[in-house]
């Protein structure tokens, strides 16, 4: 618009239009600086800057790599790990273990949204400082050691730190209160190798001992770390070793060698010493002790021996024997040794005998009475002369009796059963009553764990009436002297032949004999020869004077085995013929005298024991002549 001045001013116009251009303004990044972060800690700020653009641009940060040129710096690039949010700026970094020392030289950016794109930066170095990390030591734990061995181990520790620092072991006392340890120092002797860790220590004495194992670094400044460990010294282990031999013995025999030997025989120096007792097992029954003795270490061998050996007194089976060892000496412990896998001892019977002693006559208590009463049986068991007796107390008897009639013996008539036996091998049975007769008696022992016992020879007992007119009775034993062996030798281990008789005239009469005869002995074969008469057709009873006597009639002969009880067939039979003479000279009838002939059926010499002529001296028992 234009006006001039003159009068009634004019003035002239024309409207225009300007157009201004919109021209970016480069946003400016505030100033951040250089900036300093331990390893390992968080670096953060948060970057600003301005932008006078009107309206106003969006502004976004970010990290580039730096341009200047590196030199010594560690990195010229961004750093692995480091962040700036776009939008508010907030940088974020925690500098690992292995970037630090280290410097990193990078920039930090804004840019605007403007067009163009307008941006502005800072290029900061941020310098990170190594920190010293303590190291850490592995687990060691407390540790147990016997007496006088050495304990060795190896301690490690790993260190975080980057460059790798340098490590070093050593031992130093411990802190704990000490209470019951023996003692909190580091033990005398102990060692651990700076650079290995490797750990040693031979010990001296039983007790408990703290101390610490340290690693120590070479960073700065020094870091480390320990670990407070008990060493338990504990006495030393030991293991008994078993000889024994024979594997075989009877019961109540000797063994021949029973020892254990105990290892270690020493240690430290020091002897060890105490007790050691065997034991014998039998499956699943309890232990049973058979012997102790004392360790006496010599020449380098702890051994401990019983003297003398002992006596093997348990039944008949396998066992299994150990050693058990008690330690006298504190630096030992107590040991028990392994049960084997297998019997290593077996126990069988013990050889044993048993005979019928007394009585071989006993008179009814009138002349009328046909029994007599409370007659008591004995006999004597023994063991086979070894020089090692068992306990015969274990063993308990029977009394078989066997009337005259009874020629098959396979069931006895009178039995008297359970009789116990003493230490010395004595037992007694009472019958009751015990009927007029010569009866056959055997002795057999109950079967038992401990002794092997073959039934007794057979003997005789003659219950007998003492009547006013002719008779004869008498039992007893005679050695029976076997003549030619007939009908086998007799046996050297018992060569006794047991009688018993007694013979009358029948009532009215004074040719008709009645009454009984028995003759047992056992034969070199084992077997009882058992001669009972059965008849007395053809039969003789004659008195040639007032103490002599003779008188024959018809036998049976049965052979028995001792083992069994049983009746050996095809030996012995029936129709035999026998001869007795005898002599009475008074009591109490150890100069009476006995003879005996037996004849087969066909007459032939069967047995001889003595003759009319020449009658044998009773060895025990007594005849009478009425």
């Amino acid at each position: 618009m234009v006006t001039d001045d003159g009068a009634g001013t004019l003035s002239d116009s024309e409207e225009i239009t300007v157009t201004v251009a919109e021209v970016n303004v480069a946003p400016v990044l505030a100033a951040i600086g250089d900036k300093n972060v331990d390893e390992q800690t968080l670096l953060s700020f948060t970057a600003g800057a301005t932008d006078a653009d009107l309206p106003a641009n969006t502004l976004g940060y970010s990290l580039v790599a730096g341009t200047t040129d590196c030199g010594s710096v560690t990195s010229c690039t961004v750093p692995a790990g480091a962040s700036i949010n776009s939008s508010s700026g907030a940088f974020s970094w925690t500098p690992s273990e292995a970037q630090g020392p280290g410097t990193y030289r990078f920039k930090v950016k804004v840019a605007d949204n403007g067009s163009p794109v307008m941006s502005d930066d800072e290029e900061i170095t941020v310098t990170v400082a190594e920190v010293n990390v303590a190291p850490v030591l592995a687990a060691i734990g407390d540790k147990n050691v016997a007496f006088a061995s050495t304990l060795t181990f190896t301690a490690s520790a790993t260190d975080a730190d980057l460059p790798a620092n340098g490590l070093s072991y050593s031992l130093v006392n411990g802190t704990t209160s000490c209470g019951t340890v023996t003692s909190c120092t580091v033990p005398v002797g102990a060692s651990i190798n700076s650079s290995s860790g490797a750990f040693s220590w031979t010990n001296g004495a039983l007790g408990t001992y703290r101390f610490k194992v340290k690693v120590t670094d070479n960073g700065s400044p020094v870091m480390s770390d320990d670990e407070e460990i008990t060493v338990t010294v504990s006495p030393v282990s030991t293991t008994p070793s078993l000889t024994l031999s024979p594997g075989t013995v009877q019961h109540s025999d000797k063994l021949t060698t029973l020892k254990a030997t105990i290892a270690p025989a020493s240690a430290g120096g020091i002897d060890v010493g105490g007790t050691v007792k065997f034991y014998a097992k039998k499956g699943a029954d309890p232990k049973i002790e058979i012997a102790q003795a004392s360790v006496v270490v010599s020449g380098g061998q702890a051994i401990a021996e019983p003297s003398p050996m002992p006596q093997i007194l348990l039944a008949a089976a396998g066992y299994k024997v150990t050693a058990e060892f008690t330690s006298s000496v504190a630096q030992f412990a107590d040991s028990t040794s392994t049960t084997p896998t297998s019997d290593n001892l077996t126990v069988t019977k013990e050889d044993a005998a048993v005979g019928y002693t007394t009585p071989y006559f006993v008179a009814t208590a009138t002349a009328t009475a046909s029994s007599a009463s409370n007659v008591v049986l004995n006999a004597l068991v023994t063991q086979a002369d070894d020089g090692n007796p068992g306990n015969l107390a274990l063993l308990k008897v029977d009394f078989l009796l066997y009337k005259s009639t009874n020629l098959a013996m396979t069931t006895p008539d009178v039995t008297c059963l359970n009789a116990s036996v003493s230490a010395a091998g004595l037992a007694s049975c009472t019958v009751p009553s015990l009927g007029v007769d010569s009866w056959t008696v055997i002795v057999k022992v109950q079967t038992n764990s401990y002794f092997t016992c073959p039934q007794s020879d057979a003997a005789v007992i003659t219950i007998y009436q003492p009547l006013a007119d002719k008779f004869v009775t008498g039992g007893g034993w005679i050695v029976d002297p076997g003549y030619q062996s007939k009908p086998v030798a007799i046996s050297s281990l018992n060569n006794h032949g047991n009688f018993g008789f007694n013979a009358r005239f029948k009532k009215g009469s004074t040719t008709d004999p009645q009454g009984q005869a028995v003759y047992v002995f056992r034969g070199a074969d084992g077997y009882d020869y058992v001669v009972k008469s059965n008849s007395w057709q053809g039969g003789i009873l004659a008195f040639p004077s007032l103490t002599t006597s003779g008188f024959n009639g018809k036998a049976n002969v049965t052979v028995i085995n001792p083992a069994t009880g049983l009746a050996v067939i095809g030996l012995g039979g029936g129709n035999y013929s026998f001869r007795i003479d005898v002599t009475d000279n008074g009591s109490p009838g150890s100069s009476d005298k006995y003879a005996l002939s037996v004849y087969t059926p066909t007459g032939a010499l069967y047995h001889q024991s003595g003759t009319a002529l020449s009658q044998l001296i009773l060895g025990g028992g007594n005849i009478v002549v009425h």
